[in-house]
């Protein structure tokens, strides 16, 4: 038995929907929303990705294309860590997440898209948290309980930090959860990678995975122990 996965199909759209949560969070879009509904025109001034230093955790296929979609934003930096420390294919150095400590009290925004596993497991817990800046935002597209939900509500819930999280733990999110109503914080329903061109993109690579099988040819991205 051949067991494969979709890599490739996947990564662009999550790649989109974090910048897009980045970029709503950062120009506060929820906040100027609810002034549109209220018809209350109010000019206001916000954070930007253009100047801001950037921590991304993860280098698979996902943070590769958030990366490059940062990039051209302009942000002051934009450093990559993970569990091995090497260089990138692309050529930008990854770092060893034990490194992440020193760059964490000048990060403006820390994103997650790291795979859940026994080492990543509520890695983003209080002390993490308490080692962010003031004001910095924190992404998560990566899996919810790599975040410890209860560290990151009384950090919301005082205002000290800002949230954008397409996953959470628990999932789904109770409707009588508080993090729901936590200031600052932007939720959507692990819909990161659900639109109609990766439902296009996994299709054809099912399909062309079912005709190399099918001629005894390497399949792509197979899986093995």
């Amino acid at each position: 038995m051949s067991l494969t996965n979709s890599k490739g199909a996947v990564e662009d759209a999550t790649a989109e929907h974090c910048l897009a949560l980045v970029l709503a969070s950062l120009r506060q879009l929820p906040q100027v929303g609810q002034q549109q509904r209220e018809r209350q025109w109010i000019r206001t001034w916000t954070s930007s990705l253009h100047g801001s230093k950037v921590a991304l955790l993860g280098a698979g296929g996902v943070s590769s294309e958030i990366r490059s979609r940062l990039l051209p934003f302009k942000p002051a930096e934009l450093t990559s860590f993970a569990r091995t420390e090497r260089v990138h294919g692309q050529g930008h150095p990854i770092y060893s997440l034990d490194r992440l400590w020193a760059f964490l009290p000048t990060a403006d925004v820390v994103i997650v898209a790291l795979p859940h596993t026994p080492e990543t497991e509520q890695l983003i817990d209080a002390e993490f948290l308490s080692a962010m800046k003031g004001g910095a935002l924190l992404v998560n597209v990566g899996r919810g309980p790599i975040v410890d939900t209860d560290a990151l509500l009384p950090e919301l819930q005082a205002g000290r930090l800002h949230a954008a999280l397409d996953v959470t733990d628990p999932e789904p999110l109770p409707a009588n959860h508080a993090l729901w109503s936590a200031p600052n914080c932007i939720i959507t329903p692990h819909m990161a990678g659900d639109t109609g061109q990766f439902i296009s993109l996994v299709s054809e690579l099912a399909i062309n995975q079912v005709i190399d099988f099918a001629h005894g040819e390497e399949l792509a991205s197979q899986i093995t122990n």
